[in-house]
């Protein structure tokens, strides 16, 4: 496995686990010992015992999170940023620009990200910390060993969700940057965008996988209506969660569709020269009829381009990630807490 690949990629393709689908290495190697790591706190401090249903159900999310996770950030680290990059020469015009982005974004995706992983996880520090009513129900007192195992797995789970908050941010910085370099609108190319279907696929796949962190909503929703001190640390990470989801599909399809239309406007005006130029020839000029004939078919297709790079399905695909959360949040409030 390349170095351009992120630690949980070349981890998941090390070994004998590169023998394995990736979800079942993802789940065996990264989901199990936190159960067995469970099982041992439970066994010595009956914690999880006390919880309520809900909570059970609310840890439980949190925990299938930390299983599938890796997988995910293997499925946006292996294929949806290398299959970004194919043909991409043909919409930026040249070749060696194509080629010094994908170096350069694979690996900021995959050597920068420590910076955002020490903000984050001293974000979920604070919120653990802050937490002291969940605590309680835990059994789980102040500066004990149990306090500091479970702020060690806080720790842990915030090193691979940070990896999807980095990954909306290098979406949106390679979507900028390639975006600007856009040469080449094609009106006839097969994905009916003009070639920038890759980047709608690019943000809708970033915005999906990263959605899937709402299954930790539940989880800070019991910690923040526990009536802990602090709880708008708890709401203040849900709203960044959230916008987040939203930033990772709508500023990336703002960007490109912006200097799509810009550069449209350019082919349209030089066209409509042309059109007004072959209209001065003589008509008994029949290189000049057909030009003319020609420039304006290629007006028209450009013009009833579509240049915002996005299908139907993709629109659902993004109210389903947004709405996901706010499902789990409806359910928490209205169904399970009864």
């Amino acid at each position: 496995m390349s170095t351009s690949h992120i630690w949980v990629t070349r981890f998941l393709h090390s070994g004998k686990l590169a023998r394995l689908p990736a979800l079942i290495s993802s789940l065996v190697v990264f989901g199990l010992p936190q159960v067995l790591c469970l099982l041992l706190i439970e066994a010595t401090n009956h914690s999880f015992s006390r919880l309520s249903p809900r909570s059970a159900y609310s840890v439980s999310l949190g925990l299938l999170w930390i299983g599938i996770g890796p997988y995910l950030i293997y499925l946006y680290d292996s294929k949806a940023l290398p299959s970004f990059f194919k043909g991409l020469d043909g919409v930026l015009g040249n070749s060696d620009i194509a080629e010094k982005l994908k170096i350069k974004y694979l690996r900021i995706f995959s050597k920068k990200f420590f910076w955002l992983t020490i903000i984050w996880c001293l974000l979920l520090q604070i919120g653990y910390f802050s937490s002291r009513e969940f605590l309680s129900v835990l059994n789980i007192r102040y500066f004990s060993f149990m306090f500091f195992l479970v702020a060690a797995y806080i720790v842990w789970v915030g090193l691979l969700t940070s990896i999807g908050f980095w990954g909306v941010l290098v979406t949106i910085g390679l979507i900028r940057e390639a975006s600007g370099r856009i040469a080449v609108i094609n009106p006839f190319h097969e994905d009916g965008f003009g070639g920038l279907g890759r980047f709608g696929r690019l943000a809708i796949t970033t915005t999906l996988l990263f959605s899937s962190g709402s299954l930790y909503i539940p989880l800070l929703i019991d910690v923040v209506t526990r009536g802990v001190k602090y709880n708008r640390v708890h709401y203040g990470l849900l709203a960044i969660f959230v916008g987040s989801i939203a930033a990772s599909f709508l500023v990336p399809i703002v960007l490109v569709t912006h200097r799509a239309r810009k550069l449209q406007r350019g082919v349209l005006k030089g066209l409509s020269d042309e059109c007004s130029y072959w209209a001065t020839r003589s008509s008994d000029d029949i290189k000049s009829q057909i030009k003319a004939i020609h420039d304006l078919e290629l007006h028209s297709a450009y013009t009833s381009l579509r240049l915002c790079p996005i299908k139907y399905d993709t629109f659902i695909k993004f109210f389903t990630s947004v709405l996901f959360p706010v499902v789990l949040l409806l359910a928490d409030k209205y169904l399970l807490r009864k």
